[in-house]
């Protein structure tokens, strides 16, 4: 899991690192770790931050740019 959006996203909800280091518990220097791919997290710690950006967490993991379309069009192959 070295690379992940949860600068994108953080920065696309208007939440600054200080802000989401007080709303999940974290600290502030293990968020920048988290964002610059130095430290790999727990399934945990994605969910957490996850909720908290109120977004799917693989959303974090995924390439943004035309994600809603790729899963609509797999859910309409899926049924």
């Amino acid at each position: 899991m070295d690379r992940n959006n949860l600068r994108e996203w953080r920065l696309r909800k208007g939440v600054t690192l200080k802000q989401l280091a007080q709303r999940t518990g974290y600290k502030y220097s293990y968020l920048v770790h988290l964002e610059k791919g130095l430290s790999k997290g727990t399934p945990n710690t994605w969910i957490r931050l996850a909720r908290e950006l109120q977004i799917p967490m693989d959303d974090l993991f995924c390439e943004t740019s035309g994600i809603y379309e790729i899963r609509l069009e797999n859910k309409k192959r899926l049924g």
